[in-house]
């Protein structure tokens, strides 16, 4: 079975340069557009790793702010 990628961007700049790296490396994904707290676009097996990774990734994004909220 041959390696699938799925992503979520909000920014509509990163999205497009998501695509573009997919293609250009010729690379099999899914990219949906939209906020991934709000409106996870990937609810099933398929395109979502755990609801834990979910949970891990806002983690790992918290421990890198400072007291004020920034990086």
């Amino acid at each position: 079975m041959p390696l699938r990628l799925y992503g979520q961007e909000l920014q509509a700049e990163s999205y497009a340069v998501a695509h573009m790296n997919a293609i250009i490396h010729d690379m099999d994904v899914r990219i949906e557009r939209g906020d991934t707290m709000i409106n996870p676009k990937f609810k099933d097996a398929a395109g979502r790793i755990a609801d834990k990774g979910d949970w891990a990734w806002l983690q790992h994004t918290l421990a890198g702010l400072n007291e004020r909220g920034r990086q």
